[in-house]
């Protein structure tokens, strides 16, 4: 069978637990709307789902034109990134608006005519909200590559070189809140009104209608109730000392962070284009953040839409997690779809997106395109492993390949986590890991973050790390200098 994907194609590849349904807004998204609202998109935006896990990706030159067209942009006018995100902040109101008002619509009762209209109204909402910000995901890892090429050049020059992992550990730290971060936050001032005996009832109760969406992902919507939130306070409370640090310093260390950014970059005399990229690495960080808050959201309302469809239409719900949002609203309106086409990608799924269209491949395209994804890089690999420094540091343990939830249980303390990319629900795991390794993230990704939080070695973008270690192998995450050997 001739390639799937075109000749020369180099695949950037994301993986993670997910159904079609939910990686179907990214697909769309990130091609053809967001083409059609900045005038420039992926060539080619791929997917295979397999066993409710995807492969989702694009070409790697794809990513550099991609980042070059902003870059330039950002030179003729420095503010281009931030005008964008103003101009996207009213369609992200916009979205959040719809939310309130469907939390206060009960679903169940309205009519099959209006509930096909709620989610039409939905769907488009979203996807006109989501598609924008696709460029700051893109952005991330461009950046990451790019700064590394540039800042080596730099520091060469400078004749410091050698403390290339320490700095770019500084430049590469967040300036700006996150969600998570704030929901921490948040939620450590009620831990604090906990040990002072307050009554926090009321706080917890709203605390979990604010925050209930934060682990949820593309295969899988977890509504996190009052239960969970007050587990937390408890198993908090037991470090106080902790809980009063993070509320002292969440915001100042943001602050003093941002001043020692300012404070390497001019002792060491950063030029134009390296600010330059500093400065959009934070800025689409930022932005990014703000996207996967919406993204995470937009999932508890997509998995209403799609329990509610399944028992008004008697199809069943996992069959509709693998329809595209304009496959359901045909559902929805009573006209018919290739039900046993849909059953069928439960077991397979692959796409192909460009700026102008989507494309569902037949079976046979499917399984050909997963093993042009599943082969690039791989061949490639000798000796040890090569990735980017999220954190510093050195551990030595056993590998334990999380891909979902399903895995955690393997997860002991002291174990090495290795993961295609880290998402809020691994931050359990993630406590236990005395190191973490990823295929998958750029130096201001989810592993990133939390590493960094906890104090624990991690190295990103590795490529194949999920691909070449096995389960239980023994190995050495040496973190200060970007590699992972594997000891037996």
């Amino acid at each position: 069978m001739n390639s799937v994907l075109p000749k020369n194609c180099k695949p950037w590849v994301e993986a993670g637990p997910g159904k079609y349904h939910y990686i179907w807004y990214v697909n769309q998204c990130a091609s053809i709307e967001l083409h059609k609202r900045m005038g420039f998109s992926f060539n080619i935006i791929f997917s295979v789902i397999r066993n409710n896990y995807f492969r989702y990706g694009y070409d790697e030159k794809d990513m550099f034109r991609f980042g070059n067209i902003i870059k330039k942009k950002e030179s003729k006018d420095p503010e281009f990134t931030q005008k964008t995100i103003n101009k996207w902040k009213p369609l992200e109101k916009e979205f959040y608006e719809l939310c309130n008002k469907i939390d206060q619509t009960n679903i169940k009762k309205i009519s099959d005519k209006e509930f096909a209209s709620l989610y039409k109204i939905f769907r488009n909402t979203y996807i006109t909200e989501y598609s924008i910000p696709m460029m700051a995901d893109t952005m991330g890892h461009f950046l990451e590559v790019d700064i590394e090429k540039k800042l080596i050049n730099f520091l060469k020059k400078k004749n410091k070189e050698k403390e290339y992992n320490k700095i770019i550990n500084l430049l590469s730290k967040p300036v700006t809140t996150s969600f998570l971060g704030d929901e921490k936050y948040e939620l450590f001032l009620i831990v604090k009104d906990y040990l002072e005996g307050k009554d926090i009832k009321k706080n917890i109760k709203e605390h979990s209608k604010k925050w209930h969406w934060i682990q949820n992902n593309y295969v899988r919507i977890i509504i996190l109730d009052k239960k969970y939130f007050f587990f937390r306070v408890k198993e908090h409370s037991k470090n106080k000392k902790e809980v009063l640090n993070y509320i002292n310093n969440y915001h100042s260390e943001l602050e003093k962070c941002k001043k020692e950014k300012e404070h390497l970059m001019k002792e060491l005399e950063f030029n134009k284009e390296l600010r330059l990229l500093i400065k959009l690495t934070e800025e689409y960080t930022d932005w990014q953040d703000q996207r996967k808050k919406a993204n995470l959201i937009a999932h508890y309302y997509i998995g209403l839409f799609l329990k509610e469809a399944s028992k008004r239409t008697k199809i069943n719900l996992q069959s509709l997690e693998y329809t595209t949002g304009f496959e359901l609203e045909k559902i929805l309106e009573g006209k018919k779809v290739n039900i046993k086409e849909i059953k069928q990608r439960q077991k397979l799924t692959g796409v192909i997106f460009t700026p102008k269209k989507g494309n569902i491949l037949n079976f046979e395209k499917a399984q050909q395109l997963e093993k042009e994804i599943d082969s690039f890089n791989k061949e490639d690999i000798f000796g040890d492993l090569r990735g980017n420094i999220a954190n510093l540091g050195k551990a030595t343990g056993k590998v334990k390949i999380i891909k979902s939830h399903e895995d955690f249980h393997k997860m002991n303390k002291g174990d090495i986590l290795v993961t295609s990319m880290t998402r809020p629900e691994f931050v359990p795991v993630m406590k236990k890991a005395a190191a973490i390794v990823t295929d998958e993230g750029g130096i201001t990704c989810h592993a990133a973050i939390i590493s960094r939080e906890l104090g624990i070695p991690c190295i990103i973008g590795t490529k194949a790390a999920t691909r070449i270690l096995k389960d239980n192998d023994i190995i050495e995450v040496n973190a200060n200098h970007g590699t992972v050997k594997k000891i037996k």
